[in-house]
């Protein structure tokens, strides 16, 4: 693992490596860049026709995770990026998610967001899971639960954030809501978690209270919700303010240590290998779904899970037609991905890349909102000024004419920075004056030449003709 030290002294030498990677260009690559040390936006045009977007990141930075993000109902890929960044938080990236429903606005799979369960349910489809190491898994994944007193007895849990059914007991957490929002039937119980929260491993909490139904659902744990009969006499009998019980929300496979899960709809790739027909028949997925041309948004990864791949295709449009399962596990072997599963496609692919949709979304309207999203993050600390972006980049002008240049600047990890005020506008002679403030004024003469800003050695220039 690479220490901090190390990225903060090679950051800037990332781009550099960026650049001359382009120079072994893949089939169809139109264009490359860097947008945080270890995490690069591609673009490709391929026959069929088929425009892709690719975000590559590298998993071993300290500095970069991903992210499982939920917001409260629809919402726009952009909107929930904009509302997750901050700094020393940064989105680089983001694209759309699970399945949904328009009725509920919640996923159609199960989610894990920062080792907390904010949606745990029975499924047979296929979940991608990153673990506190940073490592990603995509793995069919179905809830399971479990809760065990102070004194050693236990009962199971069948849902997270799902209605409770008769007989069963389900768990609340804030992602629910303010309440659990069920009746004075059953029972319930309030808990504390005292570790920090993870999925796929078994944690303690403490028992803060006991209710009847519809309990204010605490921010740092949750509520045991337990219906009438053998659900609620065990809660009722077992559990009492001040004990220390044992909680494990997980699923039905040997994670451990799970701090994000979002689910989609088929896994095409393992090892390696396309495995779209045997797969789709245990997600119950038809072929009339993986053999159609749809905009399709997947991601996957390479066989040592250090680098992942974000992925949309456009479809629906003369310009990119959409893929089937066997067309993206072919791009996706020519990354050098071996493991890969579809998310949600059609109007609803987007991806966002700091800030701004880089594909080209299918409905009519434009971007539509989701359920949820896959996020990259940087939590690379606040640098100094290594990159400015004069704009415009090129500009004519009729002699004596004005142009007010404007600028951007960034630090070594990408991420936005105020430029200096002693940053100084300078401009050829030869073609005329510049202000203070960036306002450019021609000469009274026919000529060339470059407009530029500069900071101590950062600089970036304009052509003005």
């Amino acid at each position: 693992m690479k220490s901090r030290l190390m990225y903060r002294l090679t950051a800037v030498l990332s781009a550099a490596l960026a650049t001359l990677a382009s120079a072994i260009a893949q089939p169809g690559l139109v264009s490359q860049r860097t947008v945080a040390p270890s995490v690069v936006h591609k673009e490709f045009t391929l026959p069929g026709p088929y425009t892709l977007d690719v975000l590559a990141v590298e998993t071993d930075n300290p500095f970069i995770t991903l992210e499982s993000y939920k917001p409260d109902g629809l919402t726009k890929t952009t909107v929930q990026a904009a509302a997750n960044d901050r700094p020393g938080h940064r989105v680089i990236g983001a694209v759309n998610a699970d399945f949904f429903s328009f009725e509920t606005g919640w996923p159609v799979g199960n989610q894990v967001v920062n080792g907390i369960v904010a949606l745990g349910i029975n499924s047979s489809r296929s979940h991608i899971a990153v673990d506190t190491r940073g490592k990603p898994h995509i793995e069919r994944l179905a809830f399971q639960g479990t809760v065990r007193s102070s004194a050693g007895t236990s009962h199971a849990i069948s849902r997270v954030n799902s209605t409770r059914a008769a007989s069963t007991m389900a768990f609340y957490t804030s992602f629910r809501g303010t309440t659990t929002g069920t009746d004075g039937s059953g029972a319930e119980c309030a808990i504390e978690f005292l570790d920090t929260p993870r999925a796929c491993d078994t944690l303690r909490a403490l028992v803060t209270a006991l209710g009847p139904g519809n309990m204010t659902i605490p921010e740092n744990g949750g509520i045991l919700s337990a219906a009438s009969g053998t659900p609620a006499a065990y809660l009722s009998g077992n559990l009492h303010v001040g004990d220390t019980i044992r909680l494990y929300l997980g699923f039905n496979h040997p994670l451990r240590s799970i701090l994000q899960v979002l689910g989609g709809a088929g896994k095409f790739l393992s090892g390696g290998r396309n495995v779209t027909d045997s797969m789709a028949a245990l997600e119950g997925i038809t072929a009339t779904f993986t053999d159609a041309r749809h905009p399709r948004t997947f991601v996957g990864f390479n066989a040592d899970t250090l680098i992942i791949y974000l992925c949309t295709v456009d479809g629906r449009q003369s310009s990119s037609i959409g893929m089937t399962f066997d067309e993206m596990a072919s791009f996706m072997l020519s990354l050098g991905a071996t493991d890969a599963f579809n998310f949600d496609g059609g109007g609803s692919t987007t991806m966002v890349v700091r800030g701004e949709i880089t594909n080209s979304p299918s409905d009519p309207a434009g971007e539509r909102s989701v359920a949820n999203s896959l996020q990259v993050i940087s939590n690379a600390p606040l640098g100094t000024l290594h990159f400015l972006d004069v704009s415009p980049g090129q500009t004519e002008l009729f002699q004596g004419g004005t142009q007010q240049f404007s600028a951007t600047g960034t630090d070594e990890y990408y991420n936005p920075i105020a430029i200096p005020g002693d940053a100084v506008w300078e401009a050829d002679p030869a073609i005329g004056t510049i202000s203070p403030s960036g306002l450019f004024t021609a000469a009274k003469t026919n000529d060339s030449g470059w407009v530029k800003l500069r900071w101590n050695t950062v600089v970036d220039s304009a052509w003005v003709v």
